[in-house]
């Protein structure tokens, strides 16, 4: 989970709550934070000079094997910081799984909770502090070891930035062994809506409501430094699907139990859950609203017919990229191509999102940056359906695609979903299935893969149709305009890397429109003096269907 910080308050730990071990123990307050008294204890065994980078010679970067992926982005930001100076400078890891014994006399930089005594005296210190302990992270400089720890291992990454930004470069004689230097997050809320935050739960009747939970509880901790359990019953914030209202019908009611938000179905209760985060809703004022929309809230399963809900979706009304949807992340680059955020490339225009590519000179062309939803929003299972008007011409690469994000990943792989690739072609696209590991990648044989083919194509580049993605815990499937054309069954493997665990990992969307240039290194088709530009991809509508109890939507961003 990524926290968006309001504002990083640097406070310090009292010497009474710090017991490490072989550490004397000194408080050092960070530059940025107000001026406050700190005790002065034992010097430093030895006497050093220089900045603390200079004096990590022969220092090894430790984390445990039971760190996660936040662990792994940690230690990679500090080493490569610190490369170029620490001469000796090893990663590794401790076994904890297998009871590593802890050598003796080593200088280490220890990276989260490990298996070393400093480590865990850091890691309880931070956490008995307070409660609302989280987002908070320490630095600890004992006799022959640095301790980075955070009470959580998603905000070791932004412990690390901050020890390579404010720490590094410093004289090393400004840290004696029992420095404690205590970061700890500043909420701006105390309460939520007149509720306590401590101790608050948020219930959900159904599975399908989990989105909107799991969105409320990353809220309430970034603001207020506590995360509600979610549960299938008791009070709080209880959010509830009413069968016998009008399905674009919501209410927010105030009670003894808490706060109840019911509605017709699931996307309305969204909306609803959204105006406790944005200011709408007051404390003790009820609330009863309608979505006016003529976006139909259920659609029927093109495998199945199964009936599906509407969990999320953009049309594309204002005249910029929604913030909460979107994110602009290149996910392809080459050499001789651009990927551009601005207007030039990348605008909403009457209700179409609109992605272009342009010649900007000989041997030089531009690209919209990677529109994705990395970083806002993932999902696994259900229908996802657009309305796009798509440019089959030689030379553009037009896709719609997925990936799994990192913080979502079950396997040691990352998949890849192309919904639909269009080669430079005319008349057809192509669909693929994909897993990328460190020492390679795989993609589904040509013997399983069926492409589509459009048999009335002439006017095929100013013409919308519909493109789907259909997701169960069984198969993934393909559509266009309603029919399926390609389907897998996700219990038949692939590829080197054995296992199909990653496809029921959750995905995000990623649209691109590159090129094939003389500079692509492969080049099924290219583009010549006689095409026109821009090139330009519409999008007119994209929506996000499941089957209540299956799908899953996760907002991976604070909204």
């Amino acid at each position: 989970m990524e926290h968006n910080r309001t504002k990083i308050a640097a406070l310090l730990l009292l010497a009474a709550l710090l017991t490490l071990g072989s550490c004397s123990q000194k408080s050092e307050t960070p530059p940025s934070a107000p001026v406050s008294e700190t005790a002065e204890t034992a010097a430093p065994v030895e006497v050093r000079s220089g900045s603390v980078l200079k004096n990590l010679d022969g220092y090894s970067l430790i984390r445990s094997d039971l760190g996660g992926a936040d662990t792994v982005t940690a230690i990679r930001i500090l080493h490569e910081a610190m490369d170029d100076y620490a001469k000796d400078l090893k990663t590794d890891w401790v076994n904890q799984k297998e009871g590593e014994v802890i050598p003796s006399g080593e200088k280490e930089i220890l990276v989260g909770r490990t298996n070393r005594a400093v480590s865990e005296d850091a890691y309880q210190a931070l956490i008995s502090a307070r409660k609302n302990h989280q987002l908070d992270f320490s630095i600890t400089f004992c006799d022959a070891e640095i301790v980075i720890m955070a009470a959580d291992d998603a905000v070791l990454p932004e412990a690390v930035t901050y020890f390579v930004d404010n720490i590094l470069d410093r004289d090393i004689k400004e840290f004696p062994a029992g420095t404690v230097i205590s970061v700890l997050h500043e909420f701006p809320m105390t309460d939520f809506l007149g509720i306590a935050p401590d101790g608050l739960s948020i219930v959900c009747t159904e599975e399908a409501q989990n989105s909107a939970a799991r969105m409320l509880s990353s809220y309430l901790l970034v603001n207020t430094g506590f995360a509600p359990e979610i549960t299938a019953e008791g009070s709080g914030i209880i959010l509830k699907r009413d069968s016998t209202m009008d399905p674009q019908d919501y209410e927010i009611v105030f009670g003894d139990n808490g706060i109840t938000v019911r509605a017709g179905c699931n996307i309305a209760l969204n909306r609803a859950a959204l105006l406790l985060l944005d200011g709408t809703v007051k404390a003790g004022e009820n609330i009863n609203g309608h979505i006016d929309s003529d976006i139909p809230m259920t659609v029927s399963a093109p495998r199945d017919g199964a009936v599906l809900e509407l969990v999320w979706n953009d049309e594309f009304d204002g005249d910029t990229l929604n913030p909460e949807n979107w994110t602009l992340n290149a996910k392809m680059n080459q050499g001789d191509i651009e990927n551009g955020n601005d207007e030039h490339n990348v605008m909403v225009r009457d209700g179409d999102r609109i992605r272009r590519s342009w010649q900007e000179g000989e041997g030089k062309y531009s690209t919209n940056t990677s529109v994705t939803t990395d970083g806002t929003m993932s999902f696994r299972y259900g229908y996802l359906e657009m309305y796009a008007c798509v440019p089959y011409i030689p030379g553009a690469w037009p896709s719609f695609w997925m990936q799994s994000k990192d913080t979502h990943r079950t396997v040691d792989y990352m998949t890849e979903i192309d919904i639909f690739e269009v080669f430079g072609s005319r008349n057809s696209l192509a669909s693929q299935l994909h897993k990328w590991y460190d020492t390679g990648h795989d993609q589904l044989p040509d013997k399983y893969n069926t492409n589509y083919f459009f048999k009335n194509h002439k006017e095929l580049n100013s013409e919308y149709h519909l493109y789907g993605f259909g997701w169960t815990p069984e198969e993934m499937y393909f559509t266009v305009d309603g029919e399926i054309y390609f389907s897998y069954d996700l219990s038949v493997d692939f590829g080197g890397v054995p296992g199909m665990e990653g496809f029921h990992d959750p995905l995000f969307v990623i649209f691109n429109n590159f090129l094939f240039t003389d500079a692509s290194e492969w080049q099924p088709t290219r583009l010549s003096s006689k095409t026109e530009y821009p090139i330009s991809y519409y999008i007119d509508w994209i929506r996000l269907y499941q089957k209540p109890g299956e799908g899953e939507i996760f907002y991976d961003g604070v909204r």
